[in-house]
C-alpha cells in the first residue's frame, strides 16, 4: 500500500484533472479524453485505486475535518461518552456539541463527514468509468481492483448509513453532470451487493493495507450486524475467525500483548488487523494519518498538541474490577471512589483500586508514566477543569520511535478500521443473539485471556499498582440478557477511544442509547461541570443530521420539497 501511496502523489496532478469530486460531493464533472487515455494502462488504473485509498486519510475538506474521518473520535467516542472533545472551552465550542448530544444540521463536523466519505465515493466511481473504457487491462487486474473500489465505496457507504440513515446513493451508472439524488431509500441493500459481489473476486494476499477477501467478508457481517441480521452475519464471521487471513497471508490470532496492537514497530507482523488504514508519512507530512490530528497532549513532543480527545472518567472508571478480576456490570462504578480526582487543580491517582491492565494501555492518567516518554506531567492538560486530566494511549508513539512519525500533523500509526478483537466480539453476539449464549462465553474469554497477559511493564516493573482481570464464570452466560450485558460491556473496554461506542449504542437500540447516555452524563457532569449542559438523550438522535448545506445545494424539486430530506429529531 505504500508503494501505492508514493505512485500517488508523483501523478496527483494527472489525477485532479479528471478527478469527479466537487465541492458538495453530489456533482460529476465532464472528464477531458486526453487525460483519461492516459490513464486507461495498467499503470493508470493502479494509479486511480491508490488515488481511492489515499482519501481514507482525508482531511474532509475543513480545518480540523480530522474529526469528522474514518477514525470517528468525535462521532463515536465523544458522542459516545468514553470521551470529551478538551482543549479548552473556546477552542472549536462546535465540536463540544457531540458531547453535549446538542448536534445541529449546521455543525461544520456535520458536513465534514459527508464531504470525506462521498469524496472517497465520487473518486471510486470515476476509477470504474475510466476502467470501463480500457480496453488492454488484464482480468485478473481488471476483477481485482474492481472488488476493491467496491469494497472502498461500501466501506463509505457503510459510513455515512451508520451515521446519517437516509443518504442517497450514487454509483458509477450516473452519467449527469448534476444529478438529484433523493435519500429515500435505504442504502444497505446496496452496500450488501457491493460487498457480495467482490468476496469471489478479492484474493486473499492484496499487500499491507489492502483489502483482501477477509476484510469485505468481515465488513459485509459487520453490515448484517448493523441490521440486526445476527443468522447472516454468524457463518461470516466464524469463516474469519477459523479460516482467515490478514492482507500478507498469516492467519489471523490476537496478538501476545494488548499493547502490541497499537504499536508502528508491530504493524509489519500484526496479525489482528482485518483492515486497516495504512499510513506513513515524511518531513511534509504527505499522507500521514491524519484522523488524530490535534489529538495529542500539549508539549509532549516537538510539535505535539492541541489537547483534543480526552477520556471521560467514566470510560476511566468503567475499567475497575471486583474481587474476582471483572467488571462491574451493573455500572455500580459510578459509585465508588474515582481512580483519579482532581481536587484545587491537582491530579492525583489511587493506585491501589484494582483495574483492569487495560486501561494504562488506553489511557495515560495521573501519577503513572507515558509510554517512554516519562511521568505524566500537569502540562500536557491544556485545561484539567475543562477537559480532565487523561490522555489517550492507544494513538501515541514511543519517544523512541521516529521524531517525524510523531508530531501534530499526523503521524505513521494505522487505523484498524475493523481487528480481530472486534470481530470475535461480534461473532460472540451474534451467539447470545441467536440463543447460543453459552458458547459466547468462550470467545468473549478469549480476549480476557488475552488482556490477562497484558500487564503493563516497563522496564521490569509495573506502571500500575494494581492490575487484576479473569475470565467470565460460566453463571453470566445463563441468559441471552446476562451474555449480551457482558458482551457490551467487552467492547466498551476492548474497544475504548477506537470509534465504535456511539455507534454501538445506536445499534442497540434507541431505548438502550438513551439509558446509557442519560446515565453516562448524570455521571460525568459531577466530574466535568460543562456536561451540566448535555442535553436529554433524544431517541430520534441515534442517527446525527444531514448536512444543512447539502440539502440547499441539492435544492427542491419542482413541488418544492426539497431532494435530501432531513432525519426525524432535527
Amino acid at each position: 500500500m505504500k508503494y501505492y501511496i508514493k505512485k500517488f502523489i508523483l501523478m496527483f496532478a494527472v489525477y485532479t484533472l479528471i478527478t469527479a469530486c466537487s465541492e458538495d460531493f453530489l456533482s460529476i464533472r465532464p472528464q477531458g479524453s486526453t487525460d483519461e487515455a492516459a490513464l486507461q494502462t495498467e499503470d493508470g488504473i493502479e494509479l486511480l485505486l491508490a488515488s481511492v485509498y489515499n482519501v481514507l486519510t482525508y482531511k474532509g475538506g475543513i480545518w480540523f475535518g480530522n474529526a469528522s474521518a474514518y477514525t470517528n473520535w468525535l462521532y463515536g467516542s465523544c458522542a459516545g461518552g468514553e470521551a470529551t472533545k478538551a482543549s479548552n472551552a473556546g477552542d472549536l465550542p462546535w465540536m463540544q456539541d457531540f458531547e453535549l448530544l446538542i448536534v445541529l444540521s449546521s455543525n461544520n463536523f456535520v458536513e465534514g463527514k459527508w464531504i470525506t466519505h462521498y469524496a472517497c465515493i465520487a473518486r471510486a466511481n470515476s476509477a470504474m468509468k475510466t476502467m470501463a473504457k480500457a480496453e488492454n487491462l488484464s482480468s485478473s487486474l481488471r476483477s481485482q481492483v474492481l472488488a476493491e473500489l467496491k469494497f472502498l465505496r461500501a466501506l463509505s457507504y457503510f459510513e455515512l448509513r451508520r451515521a446519517y440513515k437516509m443518504v442517497p446513493w450514487i454509483d458509477e451508472t450516473f452519467t449527469e453532470n448534476d444529478p438529484k439524488v433523493r435519500n429515500d431509500q435505504d442504502v444497505y441493500p446496496k452496500i450488501e451487493a457491493d460487498l457480495q459481489s467482490v468476496i469471489a473476486d478479492l484474493p486473499e494476499i492484496t499487500g499491507s493495507g489492502r483489502a483482501n477477501k477477509w476484510a469485505a467478508t468481515a465488513l459485509l457481517a459487520k453490515v448484517y450486524m448493523y441490521q440486526g441480521k445476527f443468522t447472516e452475519a454468524e457463518p461470516l464471521l466464524k469463516d474469519v475467525i477459523d479460516d482467515g487471513v490478514n492482507s500478507k497471508g498469516v492467519p489471523f490470532s490476537l496478538m501476545d500483548n494488548f499493547s502490541d496492537v497499537y504499536h508502528v514497530s508491530t504493524e509489519g507482523s500484526n496479525t489482528e488487523a482485518v483492515f486497516e488504514i495504512n499510513c506513513f508519512t515524511n518531513a511534509a507530512r504527505n499522507n500521514a494519518n491524519i484522523g488524530w490530528l490535534g489529538c495529542y497532549p500539549i508539549g509532549l513532543f516537538t510539535g505535539s498538541g492541541y489537547g483534543f480527545f480526552h477520556p471521560t472518567y467514566d470510560l476511566v472508571n468503567s475499567f475497575q474490577v471486583d474481587a474476582n478480576g471483572l467488571p462491574y456490570l451493573d455500572n455500580s462504578y459510578r459509585t465508588m471512589p474515582s481512580v483519579t480526582n482532581v481536587v484545587a487543580g491537582v491530579a492525583s491517582t489511587d493506585t491501589s483500586i484494582a483495574v483492569d491492565p487495560r486501561l494504562d494501555w488506553t489511557v495515560c492518567r495521573p501519577d503513572l508514566p507515558v509510554k517512554d516518554f516519562g511521568m505524566w506531567k500537569p502540562a500536557y492538560i491544556r485545561d484539567m477543569v475543562y477537559g480532565g486530566p487523561f490522555f489517550a494511549n492507544k494513538i501515541l508513539h514511543w519517544n523512541s520511535e521516529d521524531a517525524i512519525a510523531r508530531t501534530n500533523t499526523g503521524n505513521t500509526m494505522n487505523y484498524h478500521v475493523i481487528r480481530l478483537a472486534d470481530v470475535i466480539l461480534m461473532y460472540a453476539e451474534c451467539l447470545a443473539e441467536n440463543n447460543k449464549w453459552e458458547d459466547a462465553r468462550d470467545y468473549v474469554n478469549m480476549i480476557r485471556l488475552r488482556a490477562k497477559d497484558s500487564d503493563v511493564v516497563m522496564n521490569g516493573a509495573l506502571r500500575g499498582a494494581n492490575y487484576r482481570i479473569d475470565e467470565y464464570p460460566v453463571e453470566q452466560f445463563d441468559s441471552k440478557d446476562e451474555a449480551l450485558q457482558a458482551i457490551r460491556f467487552e467492547r466498551k473496554l476492548e474497544l475504548a477511544l477506537e470509534g465504535h461506542r456511539f455507534f454501538d449504542l445506536a445499534r442497540w437500540g434507541a431505548s438502550y442509547a438513551k439509558q446509557e447516555l442519560d446515565a453516562f452524563t448524570d455521571y460525568e457532569q459531577n466530574k466535568i461541570a460543562h456536561y451540566a449542559l448535555a442535553a436529554e438523550f433524544n431517541v430520534n438522535r441515534v442517527y446525527f443530521p444531514i448536512p444543512l448545506t447539502q440539502i440547499q445545494t441539492a435544492g427542491k424539486d419542482e413541488n418544492g420539497e426539497d431532494y435530501l430530506q432531513q432525519n426525524t429529531g432535527y
